[in-house]
């Protein structure tokens, strides 16, 4: 069970990063990363996060991850919020 279902996601996001550091091509690891990065603050964490996610999962041959939308939406918010960049805010809003 990830620690996040326990409500640590501060060792949720350590181990999230490890194991994107292990495995540079893992999609889900970056994902799980963004949004525990996002949980606890760190905008600028989860933003990079959530871009290697999207640049991963929408380099599938046989489907685009079912997680991009709803990350294409996250990365319009963080954008528009804590990055302070409305402008890629409005680049995320109109790819989902």
């Amino acid at each position: 069970m990830w620690e996040e279902d326990l409500g640590d996601v501060t060792t949720a996001a350590v181990r999230y990063r490890s194991a994107t550091e292990l495995d540079p091509t893992n999609a889900e690891a970056f994902l799980r990363l963004a949004r525990a990065s996002a949980t606890l603050g760190r905008a600028d964490a989860a933003a990079r996060a959530y871009d290697r996610f999207l640049e991963l999962g929408t380099r599938r041959v046989d489907a685009v991850h079912p997680e991009v939308v709803p990350a294409l939406r996250e990365m319009a918010r963080l954008s528009a919020g804590a990055l302070g960049a409305p402008e890629q805010a409005e680049r995320y809003a109109r790819a989902a």
